[in-house]
């Protein structure tokens, strides 16, 4: 009998808490830089957060987890006799996955024999999530490493991570906005669809524009539809500091699709750093 697959991800991926204890799915935090202050994103109280974050002067900042913390998590894991697969976020938006390659070579060279693999999302947030959750069923079914990789890896191909956005400031001045760049002068009340994915490189692309949140919100159910037909539909909508909204937009999409699963998350602090104010984000795929 092989080992027993343990799947790691990050808190970009926003997993609930209850489908990681489920899975026995590992959680690495990403961090937060406030005022100074280097908080691992799990630590970060939301309601002091969502006031730095609309100060446009002093934005709070983000990093990966460091060499050192992966290495820990990943050590432990192994030598309790698990193989690891590591679920990280799009390497077009992040260092975490050029990261953890490297912490894969080193537990490798450390400790002979250990099963590590490393997949990159090209995504975020519920996309990834849904990334995370259908490895860690395949893993929890008795899959082994490298069939637990083979789901992960179709799974990259079929997930949308789809975005609204109020303005472009924050994910350009994070520098993870060069394919919206030259939307970011448009005028303050436009709102901006983005989408992150395989398709885009793992990068925020632009998709289409609305003049108000409502039409936005309506242009963003439309691509969607136009995407996945009258297939089931796999859905994560993210709360950030606009849960009324999140939640009407969950309603919607109950409304219009046919749901096999519809998440409604609490989102990455790191995220909504990058995001800005007001955004709306929605993960999904469609059943073959």
């Amino acid at each position: 009998m092989g080992k027993k697959v343990t799947v790691v991800t990050d808190t970009i991926a926003s997993v609930p808490q209850e489908l990681v204890d489920r899975y026995g799915i590992s959680v690495i935090p990403f961090h937060i830089i406030v005022s100074g202050k280097d908080y691992g994103e799990m630590q970060e109280d939301r309601e002091r957060f969502y006031l730095c974050n609309r100060d446009r002067e002093n934005l709070p900042k983000t990093s990966a987890p460091s060499i050192g913390e992966f290495l820990e998590s990943w050590r432990e894991l192994v030598l309790a006799g698990n193989d690891i697969l590591y679920v990280a976020m799009s390497s077009g938006m992040s260092m975490g996955y050029n990261i953890s390659l490297q912490v894969k070579k080193l537990i490798q060279d450390e400790l002979p024999g250990s099963g590590v693999e490393v997949v990159n999302s090209y995504s975020a947030q519920a996309a990834q999530m849904f990334i995370v959750i259908e490895a860690a069923r395949a893993a929890a079914d008795g899959a082994s490493l490298s069939g637990v990789f083979e789901v992960a890896s179709n799974m990259v191909r079929k997930v949308n991570q789809l975005y609204l956005l109020d303005n472009l400031h924050n994910l350009v001045e994070g520098g993870r906005g060069d394919k919206a760049r030259l939307w970011e002068d448009v005028p303050l009340s436009t709102k901006s669809i983005l989408e992150l994915s395989s398709y885009t490189g793992g990068l925020m692309s632009p998709l289409a524009r609305a003049r108000t949140r409502a039409k936005g919100i309506d242009k963003l159910l439309d691509i969607m539809g136009e995407r996945v037909g009258d297939r089931k539909l796999h859905v994560g909508v993210t709360i950030g500091d606009v849960p009324g909204d999140a939640e009407l937009l969950k309603r919607r999409i109950a409304e219009r699709f046919r749901c096999a699963e519809l998440y409604l998350i609490e989102g990455s602090l790191i995220a909504d750093v990058h995001d800005g104010p007001g955004a709306l984000r929605v993960g999904f795929y469609a059943e073959d």
